[in-house]
């Protein structure tokens, strides 16, 4: 009998010390379940230090409808109102503009912002000043939307510009992210990604096409050439070149030669090229 007091004395003993972590990681849990969430993430470089507020009176929740463009996009609002959203302090090449056409780099802005912002999912708005819309009736503000990897918020106006796929421009007073996505801008600058791999391209008052032609008529690829290879524009940090546009679910792919992407500081992917 005292042997099998003293077993079941050992194992209430063992269940107490195996509840305690386990009591503790739940308090952990819900401490880290924070209604403010914070913008910076590990898989890149934010230069926006403000944590979001997704209770402030400036954010509205909503859920993402469509992508038009690079830096248009259609949400619903809590209220199931479906709203054009232009945000602010970007600028992404055209698409679908009646007198300007498709410009240089316009279509993989839009595949990137495709690539993030899927329909149904949820964002949040902010707002910048008293102004909330444009003459056209388009929300103006800032997209926030939650990192799938590591379920944070990311702005999005910053990660489009961080790509290279966006200058920062802005005709209106709202300026309260304007100083974090200038530096970003200069870091994407000083690496040339894709609207800046082009002298001139990018100008105060959006982007010369001219550049764009005297570009290719002085560097002409042939697309049968066997030097040409093609480069993830939605995602540089991939820092790989593949042979196929489509290679490995690429987004937004931009062709150039191999020793392009070489200056560019892009490498051969290794499954393309054994």
């Amino acid at each position: 009998m005292k042997i099998l007091e003293k077993l079941k004395y050992k194992r209430s003993l063992l269940s107490i010390v195996i509840s305690i972590p386990l009591f503790f990681a739940g308090c952990t849990s819900k401490t880290s379940n924070s209604k403010v969430l914070d913008s910076q993430i590990s898989n890149h470089k934010s230069n926006v230090s403000q944590s979001l507020d997704v209770n402030s009176k400036d954010v509205i929740k909503a859920t993402v409808d469509r992508v038009v463009d690079g830096d248009t996009v259609e949400i619903i609002l809590p209220n199931n109102k479906e709203v054009d959203t232009r945000l602010l302090l970007i600028d992404t090449p055209e698409t679908k503009h009646p007198n300007l056409g498709v410009q240089k780099y316009g279509p993989e802005a839009s595949e990137f912002a495709k690539s993030l912002l899927k329909k149904g999912d949820t964002v949040y708005f902010e707002l910048d000043g008293k102004t909330s819309t444009d003459k056209y009736g388009r929300y103006l503000g800032y997209l926030w939307y939650t990192c799938p990897e590591h379920k944070k918020l990311e702005m999005y106006n910053e990660r489009v510009v961080e790509e290279g796929l966006a200058r920062v421009g802005y005709i209106y007073n709202q300026t309260k992210h304007l100083d974090a996505l200038n530096k970003t801008q200069s870091e994407a600058k000083s690496n040339k990604l894709n609207i800046w791999s082009i002298n001139g391209y990018v100008t105060d008052k959006g982007y010369d096409m001219s550049k764009i032609n005297e570009e290719e008529s002085s560097n002409t690829i042939n697309s049968n050439d066997k030097n040409v290879v093609y480069a993830n524009g939605g995602n540089s940090k991939s820092n790989s070149y593949h042979k196929s546009r489509t290679s490995h679910g690429m987004k937004g792919a931009i062709k150039l030669t191999e020793k392009e992407a070489l200056n560019k500081g892009y490498s051969p992917c290794s499954k393309c090229f054994k």
